[in-house]
């Protein structure tokens, strides 16, 4: 379901005016409008379905039709400037060195081009195969310095994460599932609290829309990439 809402919303106009959108799906809409016509958009993952037949999906474990190539995001095949744009959901979490991988889009980013990254935040862990970190929005701001910010903010209040959680518990525990009623309950509360809160310090994830405007780039921090690219794609093979 979300990754067809995710596809929709891409390609979908957002009417800016209604007070229901979040500042995320406001954005993406925006970011869905001015690339759906770019001819070389390639989405990182696909939870279980692709944005639009004309993207190109890359995910290096994941064994779906779905998946086009099966791309490290460590070691990008593309030429220098040779992308107009990245979609790279619910990933970042799951890489070995999300600064290289970071590094590697920008650096096949033409100038001008787009990319839109989510994270999570108060997230449970769930590894594909691996699951490492989370980010503040903040956070993500730092990792994403080399592009010019478009839109940075939450995505999702925390209360979206209740069910996945009660979710796993159940499966995992002896306990048995937690009563639908009282995880109604708790998302209320969540809910109220995310709407009022001065200052909103739980989250589900983030979402981060930036522009490449330079190719600039120092030696050296070409030099420390290269090498952290061949010590990760060196442990990868163990």
């Amino acid at each position: 379901m979300w990754a067809r809402a995710l596809a929709t919303r891409f390609s979908t106009p957002v009417n800016i005016a209604t007070p229901t959108h979040t500042a995320r799906q406001i954005e993406r809409g925006k970011f869905g409008n001015i690339v759906k016509d770019w001819p070389k958009k390639i989405q990182v993952g696909v939870r279980g379905a692709k944005i639009a037949p004309d993207w190109i999906s890359i995910d290096k474990f994941d064994r779906s039709p779905l998946i086009d190539h099966p791309y490290d995001l460590h070691d990008l095949p593309f030429d220098d400037c040779s992308v107009d744009c990245y979609v790279c959901n619910a990933v970042l979490e799951h890489v070995f060195e999300p600064q290289l991988a970071i590094y590697e889009m920008w650096r096949t980013l033409k100038v001008g081009g787009m990319i839109w990254a989510e994270v999570p935040f108060l997230q449970f862990y769930h590894a594909h195969p691996h699951d490492f970190r989370r980010w503040t929005i903040p956070g993500l701001r730092r990792e994403m310095r080399r592009f010019k910010e478009r839109a940075c903010d939450f995505a999702g209040n925390i209360s979206r994460e209740i069910q996945p959680v009660a979710k796993a518990l159940a499966t995992e525990s002896a306990a048995g599932p937690i009563n639908p009623a009282s995880l109604r309950k708790i998302e209320a509360t969540l809910d109220r609290y995310s709407e009022s809160a001065r200052l909103l310090r739980m989250y589900s994830g983030v979402f981060f829309w930036g522009e490449k405007i330079s190719d600039e780039r120092s030696t050296a921090e070409d030099a420390y990439m290269k090498e952290l690219k061949a010590q990760v794609l060196k442990a990868s093979e163990k």
